[in-house]
Order: C-alpha cells, then sequence, then structure tokens
C-alpha cells in the first residue's frame, strides 16, 4: 500500500489536468493516465508478494504443524518430504524447484528495472 501512495504522489498533475481538458472521465483518467504511472509499483508489489508468498514456511508450520495438507505450501511440502518421509533426495529438489521459481521472478523484475533504467538515461 505504501508503494501505491508513494506512486500515487509520482503522478504528475499536468497530466491529469490535461486529461480533464481533453474531456476525459474519471475511468479514462485512470486506466490511461495513473495505472501506467503505477506500473512500477506494481511490479514491485507484485515480485515482493510472489517472493514472499513462496517462502511462507513458518505461519503454515506454526499453524498446522505440517498436518493440514490442505494449508500445505511448496515450503512445507518440502519439508514433509524431507524430514517426515525422510525422502532428502525429492526434499532437494522441490528445493531446487522453488529456487529456479523465485529466481525467474527476480530476474525478471531485474530486466525490467534495468531496461527503465537505460530508457530514462541513468
Amino acid at each position: 500500500m505504501i508503494l501505491y501512495l508513494a506512486g500515487l504522489q509520482g503522478v504528475p498533475v499536468e497530466l491529469v489536468e490535461a486529461a480533464v481538458i481533453d474531456g476525459a472521465n474519471w475511468w479514462q483518467r485512470f486506466t490511461k493516465v495513473v495505472l501506467p504511472v503505477l506500473a512500477p509499483a506494481t511490479v514491485v508489489s507484485v515480485t515482493i508478494s510472489v517472493i514472499d508468498s513462496l517462502r511462507a514456511f513458518d505461519i503454515i508450520y506454526v499453524m498446522t504443524n505440517t498436518k493440514a495438507r490442505a494449508a500445505e505450501v511448496l515450503a512445507s511440502y518440502m519439508y514433509t518430504a524431507s524430514f517426515q518421509y525422510q525422502d532428502y533426495g525429492y526434499g532437494s529438489a522441490i528445493a531446487v524447484i522453488q529456487f529456479l521459481i523465485t529466481l525467474g521472478f527476480i530476474l525478471a523484475y531485474i530486466s525490467r528495472t534495468f531496461k527503465d533504467e537505460q530508457e530514462s538515461g541513468l
């Protein structure tokens, strides 16, 4: 939410005023002016949320003690496979897959950030 509030403060008032003068209604101003300005904040927010959800082990473990299979996420499944079923190879494979998924999101974020920096001339 803080990222979006900071992004909203970065919306140039001149763009919104120009859209009003051009006859844009509130929905057109929102979709054509505000949302494109909030795109970097959205990318950061989604990336952080996905990475955080992939490593959500502690909350699931404390609340269910890995007994509730319906609440199992990738990290708790890795723990269950490794330490309860003592299948360390399978648990390691799950950890590698989880790492690759997380790495994919991180690389996508970094490449977009570098592309934006090169376009802005920094």
